[in-house]
């Protein structure tokens, strides 16, 4: 009888570390199947954040195209968009185009080309 209850915790150990083992096997086969898993879902969550801005922002530019829309079927706003595209004016106006100065006024010089510099700068002292 003695012997007999050995074999039995003995059995009993070999299938307990039998199930761990088939426990601990599953676990590892599992992960990997389950990592992709969660990057999907990552990777569907940025992309519907990514839509979602998309959206807003097609939402603000469909606004955006109603209200010019609206200006646009008055005479007033035709005639504002033609003068803005084609740089015309109304009968009695005057048109004047403001060209900006340069910044720096020696910037003209320094156009010159590269003999030009090189004989100012090493046989300068020839001219004065």
């Amino acid at each position: 009888m003695i012997k007999f209850r050995g074999q039995e915790k003995s059995k009993r150990k070999f299938h307990k570390k039998l199930v761990w083992a088939v426990i601990l096997l599953l676990i590892i086969l599992l992960i990997k199947p389950t990592w992709k898993i969660w990057q999907k879902y990552r990777m569907s969550e940025r992309e519907l954040e990514r839509t979602a801005e998309e959206i807003q922002k097609l939402k603000q530019r469909q606004e955006y195209l109603e209200i010019e829309l609206k200006e646009l079927s008055t005479q007033t706003g035709k005639e504002k968009e033609v003068i803005k595209k084609f740089d015309l004016v109304r009968g009695g106006e005057k048109l004047a185009v403001i060209i900006d100065s340069p910044e720096n006024p020696d910037e003209t010089e320094t156009n010159d080309g590269f003999f030009k510099r090189f004989f100012k700068k090493y046989f300068g002292w020839l001219n004065d």
